[in-house]
């Protein structure tokens, strides 16, 4: 068996765990979260200020999604999906894209390690502390891309003295967004069983 047989193996196998109705949830509540997308949009009058309100949502989001499949590359599929959401409503420049679609790569393999650990990703994806701590990499992340992008790709529109500002708060926002997201997790899986 070569490199390449087995990397496409483990590829398979990690889309083999997921059924078709995760890929329904993670899709279902990314294109809750570029819905809830059009209200950061319509505060582009307060701009740079509206940006902890795509994290806020985004998390919002993300958390119950992964709550609800708990499994490995769920966060991965979830951006993907509102990546695509988004590039057919509106488009994208390319680099963007691809920014965007690495960011969930680091939080991916910190809940990796943090399941092995602690018994499986039913136990971590359960666990407030680990999904604030998964929260924050992500909303990190997604606001330094960002960032970089505005400022290599739109001509820095923003002043420089308000990117830690706007990250503080993001940070924050971010947080309580998978807060929140936690509680709403816990009551659809209440519902759902």
């Amino acid at each position: 068996m070569t490199t390449d047989t087995k990397k496409v193996g483990a590829v398979e196998a990690l889309f083999k765990k997921l059924t078709a109705v995760d890929l329904i949830t993670l899709v279902v509540f990314a294109a809750l979260f570029r819905i809830l997308f059009l209200v950061y949009k319509l505060a582009e009058i307060v701009f740079p200020w509206n940006h902890p309100a795509w994290y806020f949502f985004c998390m919002l989001c993300l958390t119950p999604a992964v709550m609800m499949v708990r499994k490995p590359g769920a966060t991965f599929l979830y951006t993907v999906s509102w990546l695509a959401i988004n590039f057919f409503f509106q488009g994208e420049i390319p680099l963007w894209w691809i920014c965007a679609a690495t960011v969930p790569l680091i939080p991916e393999l910190y809940m990796y390690m943090r399941a092995k650990a602690m018994g499986g990703y039913k136990v971590a994806f359960g666990d407030l502390k680990e999904l604030i701590i998964f929260g924050l990499i992500y909303t990190l992340l997604a606001y330094t891309s960002n960032m970089l992008l505005i400022i290599f790709a739109l001509g820095n529109p923003m002043p420089r003295v308000l990117f830690w500002p706007v990250g503080a708060l993001s940070l924050v926002v971010g947080a309580l967004g998978t807060w929140l997201g936690h509680s709403v997790g816990k009551r659809i899986s209440g519902l759902v069983g």
